[in-house]
């Protein structure tokens, strides 16, 4: 019941805030597309700690996901510098990381993270490591990828 809740309220102020309307048809049509999306995803079995995760949410991923557009940002400036040079710098490297959160909502939100970053991208993940791929070889430690890792670790509860 705490799973159908949850995602019948993420759906719906998810709804709310794409839409913008707040009409009496409009509003209830959003309100059966919710319903039938939680009867969906239980009839498939998707309401579960996985499919749902409550473990992760509240302030602390508004905070993450804050400093991630920051750093979204902040990539797009130097891939764009790199771009417009006359010579660009550009050192390909495909490497790997360790991918230390423990479960599996907390690895595909490290992988994602990393590939949401302009000039990354995560090409497979394992249940310890990641191999990225990056348009400048960050060196053996990337301290992005590193401060990916450990707020992702801290929305787990670590």
């Amino acid at each position: 019941m705490k799973y159908s809740l949850v995602l019948f309220f993420a759906l719906a102020i998810f709804w709310l805030t794409l839409s913008g309307y707040f009409n009496g048809f409009l509003l209830t049509m959003g309100t059966l597309s919710c319903l039938l999306v939680l009867w969906l995803s239980k009839r498939m079995g998707l309401l579960d700690n996985e499919g749902v995760p409550t473990q992760i949410g509240g302030v602390s991923l508004l905070m993450y996901l804050v400093w991630l557009v920051k750093q979204i940002v902040a990539s797009n400036i130097s891939v764009i510098k790199i771009i417009i040079s006359k010579q660009p710098q550009i050192r390909r490297a495909v490497f790997q990381v360790s991918a230390s959160p423990k479960t599996a909502v907390g690895r595909v939100l490290m992988a994602n993270s990393i590939t949401l970053t302009p000039g990354t991208l995560t090409t497979s993940i394992q249940s310890d490591s990641m191999q990225v791929h990056a348009l400048v070889d960050p060196g053996l430690n990337d301290p992005t990828i590193l401060e990916i890792e450990r707020r992702v670790w801290m929305l787990e509860g670590r």
